[in-house]
């Protein structure tokens, strides 16, 4: 049998049906997380992240989208989809944080189970945006000033730990760092690239050239 699990969803769903749709969803599954976010634009809709098995959200996925709703499972010419369900959930916070990225304003807008503090910190530390170069702009800034302070030797991977323990946030990956510390003109061309097609990145000490420029 299947076991509840997060599953995310959207359904271009009216404003005027929001609170119903919540009362449905409570009513059905009252044990189960969930947290339910409406936004509207570019069109009035829902995104849903709530504890289900696969079976029960293809019936509901029936019974509410399609049958009472009429919306469409699949785009068809000049016209997109207006139900659908995400296939896999990377980072489930994440994900709630992009879900309240337009405020947090409880039985309005953001209909939930889930606790009121964690929303309002993953709102506010973690960012909606597909990309956002503000994390990684404040982490080339550390890499600039930590270098200031470590003259002699310091690997990549050093400095990602320093980072780590200060900043208490995630880390990006490695060739990400590369990359960011190339564009801000912290390493060479030569070493981005070196590094690039490296196998042991982590452990490839970087003083030799690190740079603030290129003259």
């Amino acid at each position: 049998m299947d076991s509840p699990e997060y599953t995310a969803f959207m359904a271009h769903i009216p404003k005027s049906e929001w609170k119903a749709v919540v009362k449905h969803i409570t009513t059905k599954y009252p044990d189960r997380k969930y947290l339910i976010a409406g936004e509207h634009k570019p069109y009035e809709h829902l995104h849903y992240l709530i504890e289900m098995t696969p079976t029960e959200y293809k019936k509901y996925a029936d019974s509410i989208f399609a049958r009472k709703y009429k919306l469409r499972g699949k785009a068809v010419k000049d016209k997109a989809r207006q139900y659908g369900k995400i296939k896999e959930i990377r980072d489930v916070e994440r994900l709630q944080a992009y879900m309240v990225k337009e405020g947090l304003e409880y039985n309005v807008n953001i209909f939930t189970n889930i606790n009121k503090d964690k929303l309002k910190l993953l709102k506010d530390t973690i960012s909606h945006k597909k990309l956002d170069r503000a994390p990684y702009k404040r982490f080339i800034n550390y890499l600039k000033n930590t270098y200031e302070t470590h003259k002699e030797y310091i690997t990549m991977k050093e400095l990602l730990s320093i980072w780590l323990k200060t900043a208490q946030t995630r880390l990006p990956t490695m060739k990400t760092v590369m990359y960011y510390a190339y564009q801000s003109e912290i390493i060479t061309e030569d070493t981005y690239v070196e590094h690039h097609m490296s196998n042991h990145i982590e452990h490839f000490p970087i003083s030799c050239d690190w740079r603030l420029g290129r003259g």
